[in-house]
Parts: structure tokens; sequence; C-alpha cells
């Protein structure tokens, strides 16, 4: 059975409204990488280190920084 080759025109050039904004988060402690997602509010993401739980919070606002990969140390 024969496919046809995928036409990249038909991609969509930007994402849909409806994906929701993430950030990445590098956790030196532990030398992982996640990706946090924006709160249902949209005013915060919310990251859990993975080796020892330690919650950090990053508030969406005015004046904030347009970085989306962070590293943070629980130590």
């Amino acid at each position: 059975m024969s496919q046809s080759p995928l036409n990249l025109r038909q991609l969509p050039s930007s994402p849909p409204e409806s994906v929701r904004p993430w950030i990445g988060i590098h956790y030196l402690c532990s030398g992982k990488y996640i990706r946090v997602y924006r709160s249902a509010d949209g005013m915060q993401y919310h990251a859990r280190c993975p080796q020892c739980s330690r919650c950090t919070v990053f508030r969406v606002g005015k004046g904030g920084s347009s970085a989306r990969q962070f590293e943070v140390s629980c130590r």
C-alpha cells in the first residue's frame, strides 16, 4: 500500500489558539528538565522539582521576563 507524500504547505504556520503556553525548567540539583504549562487562570506557572518536590511559582504579569527557559536549584 503506497501513501501519498506529506504536503508541508497544508500544515498551519502557527499553533492553534487552544495550545497552552509553557516554559522549560532545568533543575540543576537533579539534572532534570521539565515542561511546565500555564495555570488555568493564566496567571502563573507551578513547577515541582522531580527530586525533592519543592515547588517553584513563576508569575505572569506586566514587566516580567520574555525568557522561556529557566534554571532552578533547590539547594
